[in-house]
């Protein structure tokens, strides 16, 4: 939980009241290696923030073809933030490559937190914008 705080206070300081209802929310979870932390097609009910170890993001093609999507480390979200919001399935697997550590907020929570406390808009759209660049890096490493 301190890890995520320390990122979220680099962006801008994290008040009390705020702190106090994530610490509430979050909850922690590990898997260790060779584990399926999210299997493709599966609503994505939560959102992960990646605290320690890195995971695999991977599908299959119709050919039943591995196709590889790219690795979520340290700091990293692991599945797009809008599809926890929308309650989206997910759209490739996450397999655990290291043990893993990370903490989980249910979708609906978030969407709660950001109606209670106006200032998460600002943690939301940093959020939202290191997905957008996960994802560029992603097919960046796809077709090189």
């Amino acid at each position: 939980m301190d890890f995520l705080l320390y990122l979220l206070n680099k962006i801008t300081p994290v008040p009390s009241s705020l702190e106090c209802d994530l610490r509430n929310l979050l909850f922690r979870k590990t898997m260790p290696k060779g584990a399926l932390i999210l299997m493709e097609g599966e609503i994505c009910d939560n959102i992960y923030f990646l605290r320690k170890g890195r995971a695999r993001c991977f599908k299959y093609t119709r050919d039943g073809i591995e196709s590889f999507q790219g690795y979520r480390t340290s700091g990293d979200l692991i599945i797009p933030l809008q599809h926890a919001l929308d309650r989206r399935p997910s759209n490739y697997n996450v397999l655990a490559s290291e043990d893993c550590e990370y903490w989980c907020m249910q979708g609906r929570d978030f969407q709660r937190t950001r109606r209670l406390f106006p200032e998460w808009k600002v943690y939301q759209d940093y959020l939202e914008e290191k997905c957008r660049q996960q994802q560029e890096q992603d097919f960046l490493a796809r077709i090189i």
